[in-house]
């Protein structure tokens, strides 16, 4: 049978501090209710992150895997529709500079403000 408690510590004290304190408190409190209380009763301190993830650690990091592939696809994505674009003006400004468009006027053509 487990039972859990959680609880918050200062700054200035160490996980090992905190359980030795814990184990104190449970070796006060077998005595007083010993039916409650198995023979070896004892309590431990963990961080409160490493309870919730510990089972799942596995597939977060998948899930953070497939997260971070996703990017990547969509961010390939996007620069390929972006070099498609420009490729595809690429004629129209050898076009412009051929009739005699100054290097001012095409970087202006190309902004879009």
């Amino acid at each position: 049978m487990y039972f859990f408690a959680t609880g918050l510590i200062q700054r200035n004290v160490s996980r090992q501090s905190a359980a030795a304190d814990l184990q104190v408190i449970a070796n006060q409190l077998v005595p007083l209710f010993p039916k409650d209380y198995p023979e070896h009763f004892r309590m431990t301190a963990r961080p409160l992150n490493e309870v919730i993830v510990d089972d799942f650690k596995q597939t977060l990091f998948l899930l953070i895997a497939a997260v971070i592939l996703l990017l990547l696809i969509s961010s390939s994505n996007v620069a390929s529709l972006i070099l498609t674009h420009h490729t595809a003006r690429a004629r129209e400004i050898a076009l412009r500079a051929a009739l005699g468009a100054s290097r001012c006027r095409l970087v202006r053509q190309l902004t879009p403000y």
